[in-house]
């Protein structure tokens, strides 16, 4: 009876399941790089112990003949920390509500409230992880280019309508510039990403993140819903390798 009660409590849940398709595609770190992952743990003095000596000096690190591009940690964590506290809050006074202007083409503004019906979700959704650990896979010497962003405007080319770009770690909102792709910032939590597609309201999700999400309750769920799962296995997927992926889920655009 109690096996009887858990298939249709299963049953149940996934028939309220709004979304007809999820695609994950797990990067993994590439082989022949010195990326931010082994600077911190193997080769965190390299930058220390060569840039008096072989390292020519470039942007927050160095290049060494042997070792390739060796960042200074220092710099990298300064530079963190800095953009943590050097938040601005906006705020306004009494006397300048008086100057707002509430226009029709606002969803919501929160001093003059929803102006009109929200704008509805597309049939497509694709989800850019920009949590820290993504800066392991997909590293760029440049800080607003990477290769997820440039797999993302490959879609949006592919897809002129019905795509909804998300970025996320500990939140998921709607991308901004195309530089917010690259940022690598705070932390990801599987359990948010399952509670995120029990309530989309889309038809088609695209996430893509790191192979060490493939575990506990986002394994589990994308097993339960028949997720499709790439780059687990004997065939993983790099960062460079995303453009390969366009043609095929560009039919999720339709």
């Amino acid at each position: 009876m109690k096996a009887l009660l858990i298939t249709v409590f299963t049953l149940l849940s996934l028939s309220s399941l709004a979304v007809d398709s999820v695609t994950v595609l797990f990067l993994s770190r590439p082989k022949a790089a010195i990326n931010l992952y082994l600077q911190e743990t193997q080769f965190k003095g390299l930058y220390t112990e060569y840039k008096e000596a072989e390292c020519l000096p470039y942007g927050d690190g160095c290049f060494h003949p042997q070792l390739g591009y060796i960042m200074d940690q220092d710099k990298v964590h300064k530079s963190i920390a800095r953009e943590e506290t050097n938040i601005e809050v906006k705020t306004i006074n009494a006397e300048e509500v008086s100057l707002i202007n509430c226009e029709d083409s606002y969803y919501f503004d929160i001093f003059c409230g929803k102006a009109k019906k929200e704008k509805a979700p597309a049939n497509f959704e694709l989800w850019i992880d920009v949590s820290s650990s993504l800066r392991q896979v997909d590293f760029s010497m440049e800080d607003n280019y990477c290769e997820r962003r440039r797999f993302t405007t490959m879609m949006q080319k592919s897809c002129t309508s019905g795509l909804d770009v998300f970025t996320f770690n500990t939140s998921k909102k709607l991308m901004g510039s195309l530089d917010t792709l690259c940022l690598n910032h705070g932390t990801n939590d599987g359990g948010r990403m399952v509670d995120w597609l029990k309530g989309s309201k889309t038809k088609n999700v695209v996430i893509i993140t790191d192979v060490d999400e493939y575990i506990g309750e986002f394994r589990e769920y994308l097993d339960l819903i028949g997720a499709k799962v790439e780059g687990i296995g004997i065939e993983p997927i790099y960062a460079e390798n995303l453009l390969d992926k366009v043609s095929s889920l560009q039919n999720n655009c339709k």
